[in-house]
């Protein structure tokens, strides 16, 4: 009898264990997070991603030195051999170019995460179809053939490092090849059933060649050079729209130098340019010859003297912390027209920063007056307070709210290269 009670009691057991065991095998269970593997740290990268950064130093090296002349006393530090720690909020993506791959790191904080390398002829054919729509295509209707090309440009370039861009607050890009040509802060991210552009939505700066120096301090006056294209000591008429942004400066700035007419010349420019308390706004043409890629980049004088940046150099370290190149194609880097492609070697932000400038605001593509100015206002408004990124995130805000459709070849001409923030 005891034996038989026994027996019942186990069998009970295992039956309501079983039980118990096969409910909780139906319950709903909160999916358990599975540990992310840890990313490879910069200095742990695989060896073809090493070999695409130290060829991407050596391009720079070499466009550096291709711009300051062998005897030029200056020493210019625009590759790093390591990345300092980014600020809280800023996020930084590294695109490469290595033989037929095109590179992509990100980094944040002090950690240097790779994302999976793009094929450099997709790339290419991405950029070229983009930059052209942008630059040339055809104005009228929605634009809506543009708008699927940023958005896809998006989805291939920067959305598979949505992860880690998604909370931050400020975004630099650090890019060469092909890529120098692509807006970036013009592509349009598509989430939850509506579309932003990427400069509206993240304060942008590009790093070019990775050069990344320390955030200037906030300038406390302001130098405008504004040459006159004609006769000796004719006076100087600037366009309306060149009148606005002299205006615009002023109110924000304690002290303003300003240098115009035909006489101006390369000991005012360089004067302006080695001013370490001052931004310098120019309003005048510069050079960067997409056709012949042995021609200088230059500053273009009162009565159409030129000045090459190397021979700015010579004269002395550019100091100024920003530069605001208020003119045409400051920053055009590639042309794509009629099946060619054409590259400029250094565009003259880029010339800019080597030789010493902190930040530079530069177009990529032509930009009328008026459009200039609006952004400028803007511009001016925040940039003490908010810094070169910024500010210039605020005036791609505003301009895209009031242009309809809000196609990027009139808000988004300018952009910051350089410092993003002052110290």
């Amino acid at each position: 009898m005891r034996w038989r009670i026994l027996a019942a009691a186990v069998a009970s057991l295992v039956l309501a264990y079983s039980a118990s065991h096969w409910l909780g095998s139906r319950t709903e269970r909160p999916p358990q997070r599975r540990a992310r593997p840890r990313r490879p740290a910069f200095s742990t990268l695989r060896e073809p991603a090493r070999r695409a950064l130290a060829a991407a130093q050596r391009q720079c090296t070499q466009r550096v030195a291709a711009l300051v002349a062998a005897d030029a006393r200056v020493l210019v530090d625009s590759v790093p051999t390591s990345l300092p720690a980014l600020a809280g909020g800023e996020v930084l993506l590294s695109f490469f170019t290595h033989r037929s791959r095109v590179f992509r790191f990100v980094q944040r904080g002090r950690e240097v995460y790779e994302l999976p390398p793009l094929r450099r002829d997709l790339v290419a054919a991405l950029v070229a179809v983009t930059r052209d729509e942008i630059e040339h295509g055809v104005l009228g209707g929605s634009h809506q053939a543009l708008f699927d090309k940023l958005a896809r440009a998006y989805a291939v370039l920067l959305a598979p490092a949505e992860r880690f861009i998604s909370r931050a607050t400020r975004l630099s890009f650090a890019v060469n090849g092909l890529l120098r040509a692509l807006p970036l802060h013009a592509l349009l991210r598509q989430r939850d059933g509506r579309r932003e552009f990427v400069g509206a939505r993240w304060a942008v700066s590009y790093m070019p060649c990775l050069a990344w120096r320390g955030a200037p301090r906030a300038p406390d006056r302001a130098q405008v050079v504004a040459p006159a294209y004609g006769n000796a000591g004719q006076t100087a008429t600037m366009l309306e729209g060149a009148m606005v942004e002299v205006r615009a400066i002023a109110p924000h700035f304690a002290d303003n130098t300003f240098r115009q007419g035909t006489n101006v010349n390369a000991a005012d420019v360089q004067r302006a340019l080695s001013d370490p308390h001052a931004v310098v706004h120019y309003l005048g043409h510069g050079l960067s010859d997409v056709d012949d890629p042995k021609s200088q980049t230059a500053l273009v004088l009162g009565g159409g003297a030129e000045v090459g940046v190397a021979e700015l150099v010579r004269r002395g370290r550019l100091r100024a912390p920003l530069v605001v190149l208020a003119s045409c194609d400051g920053a055009y880097a590639a042309r794509f027209r009629d099946g060619t492609r054409r590259v400029v070697a250094t565009n003259l932000a880029e010339a800019l920063l080597a030789a010493g400038a902190g930040a530079a605001v530069a177009s990529s593509w032509a930009v009328k007056d008026k459009q200039s100015a609006r952004t400028m206002r803007i511009f001016y408004r925040h940039l003490r307070a908010l810094g070169p990124a910024a500010a210039m995130q605020r005036a791609y805000a505003h301009q895209i709210a009031r242009i309809k459709p809000p196609h990027p070849r009139f808000w988004g001409a300018y952009a910051i290269y350089g410092a993003a923030r002052w110290r």
